[in-house]
């Protein structure tokens, strides 16, 4: 009877975290952006995402520094989410919408909290938008600082969002 209790207990606890995940997901996979981008969030939401923390977990033998502050170690969470550059980013379309709040530290907690209701359905879609195209396009100046060797301001960086978003 205890054991039974167990298995039902641990089997209700990891319903509980796949409804969670399922929350995100569903906000993952979808048809206002491409699939490759989908994919992208979905290996972000699964925090498989090959950042340099995640290199270095794997064997490889490298030093971990965020390419767009230069100061912090290059994790998931810091990439999008907390690093000095990418805070700019996302503050100036929390400003724009009228919205004072601090990211939590977690790209699934972002993901989960990015909440705002609005009257118009374009807004609201704008609105869902923003965290996937911020996410990409600070994936893709990270491979351009670090493939490529260039690397653009936060000012054209954020301009690069915004015509992900609007166009």
């Amino acid at each position: 009877m205890v054991k039974e209790r167990g298995i039902l207990r641990s089997m209700y606890n990891a319903s509980l975290n796949f409804h969670d995940v399922g929350k995100v997901d569903k906000r993952i996979w979808s048809t206002l952006w491409p699939a490759r981008v989908s994919f992208f969030m979905w290996t972000v939401s699964k925090r498989k995402l090959l950042t340099q923390d995640m290199l270095q977990r794997r064997g490889q033998i490298i030093v971990s520094r965020c390419n767009l502050c230069y100061a912090a170690p290059e994790s998931i969470d810091n990439l999008l989410c907390t690093c000095p550059f990418v805070w700019k980013i996302w503050n100036s379309f929390l400003e724009d919408a009228g919205v004072s709040t601090v990211l939590q530290g977690s790209v699934i907690e972002v993901l989960d909290g990015w909440h705002k209701k609005f009257v118009s359905r374009q807004a609201k879609l704008v609105w869902k938008m923003i965290p996937v195209a911020i996410m990409w396009t600070m994936w893709k100046e990270r491979n351009r600082r670090i493939f490529e060797e260039k690397g653009q301001c936060w000012s054209r960086v954020l301009n690069s969002v915004k015509v992900l978003i609007y166009s």
